[in-house]
């Protein structure tokens, strides 16, 4: 007989996604695994989200409906972990859904190991296309804390599947609640871009072990949108706050230069990306003056000034990341400053 004791809270964060969400209702409706708890956080989303999530959870004892003023996906996984009651948390997002004997296969393996993160395999579909792409989910292991660490560093630097899994997301991950709880792990309020990297980092940074459970059941839906840079002055104070996050970590293995070499690589694509975003786009709101102010205060966060100078080069690059490489080893930020700011005002990317 199924061994139906552990109890499972699936946080879904929703904020326009009424052309998906059906999709993951219905998933989690069908669970064959039972002893489960649907939290579903609507974030103040402004299309037909919250009124398809309020006719879901009618007359379902399981399901629990939370509307909150829209604060971003962070706040709302947050809020979704406070009002949590299984013994285990399952992030899902809106326009993704489950397998149906998911939850059943992760309390299964819960129920035999003891493990803080049991990690999983996705597989994707396309939107466009709907073709599936199914992943090799090989075979069921423990992973020991050498095997976290090489997870970790690859993290920080956004690679994340060397593992096989998707290492650097919250979904494809079955979190003990006491575990996040009594580490007081939440998602960072602020961070616009790559939220998910810097919580499982974390979260990572306090296992020692972990399970590997060899099943495919989260079908992660991959929508074809515009790869176009949007101005967003957010995004600015987040990364400050994302670098600053992954730089307490990698200072937890001082000495250790893959970490390092990670943490450069993350500042020099962060460098890379406000270069896009404030200097070098069309759309952007903000005189030329206040676009490298901002810019030279992001060169000046001391993670990006500490970890950057570790950035090495590789074949694949471009001549102007060889440059900067060159650059930034002598650590020379200022130097490479009043190089883009040059170029900058001749309207020449570097």
């Amino acid at each position: 007989m199924m061994d139906d004791s552990i109890k499972i809270s699936i946080i879904v964060p929703i904020y326009k996604v009424e052309k998906y969400i059906g999709d993951c209702l219905t998933s989690l409706s069908k669970q064959t695994y039972k002893n489960i708890e649907i939290i579903l956080v609507d974030d103040g989303s402004p299309d037909n989200s919250g009124y398809i999530i309020d006719q879901f959870a009618k007359n379902r004892q399981d399901t629990i409906v939370i509307h909150q003023e829209n604060s971003g996906v962070s706040v709302a996984r947050n809020t979704g972990l406070e009002n949590a009651s299984g013994q285990y948390i399952l992030f899902v997002d809106p326009d993704d859904y489950l397998e149906h004997d998911c939850c059943e296969k992760l309390a299964d393996a819960a129920s035999h190991n003891d493990d803080n993160v049991i990690f999983f395999m996705d597989k994707s579909i396309n939107e466009l296309t709907g073709k599936v792409i199914e992943r090799d989910v090989g075979v069921s292991h423990k992973l020991d804390k050498s095997d976290i660490e090489y997870i970790q560093f690859n993290n920080i630097g956004m690679n994340y599947r060397v593992a096989g899994f998707h290492s650097g997301t919250p979904w494809c991950k079955l979190f003990n609640r006491d575990f996040l709880i009594k580490n007081d792990l939440r998602f960072t309020p602020g961070v616009v871009k790559a939220q998910d990297v810097l919580f499982c980092t974390q979260a990572y940074e306090l296992l020692d072990t972990a399970y590997y459970l060899s099943y495919s059941g989260y079908v992660y839906r991959i929508n074809e949108g515009s790869s176009n840079i949007r101005f967003n002055p957010k995004i600015v104070e987040g990364t400050k706050l994302l670098i600053e996050g992954l730089g307490e970590v990698a200072d937890k293995h001082k000495g250790n230069r893959s970490f390092e070499t990670s943490m450069a690589r993350v500042c020099l694509k962060r460098v890379n990306f406000i270069e896009r975003l404030y200097l070098f786009n069309t759309n952007k709101q903000v005189s030329k003056n206040e676009a490298l102010r901002i810019y030279k205060e992001y060169l000046n966060i001391p993670a990006v000034k500490k970890y950057i100078r570790f950035y090495k080069s590789s074949i694949s690059d471009g001549a102007g990341d060889r440059i900067r490489a060159m650059l930034f080893r002598k650590n020379t930020i200022g130097l490479y400053y009043s190089i883009v700011h040059r170029r900058y005002a001749k309207g020449q990317n570097i």
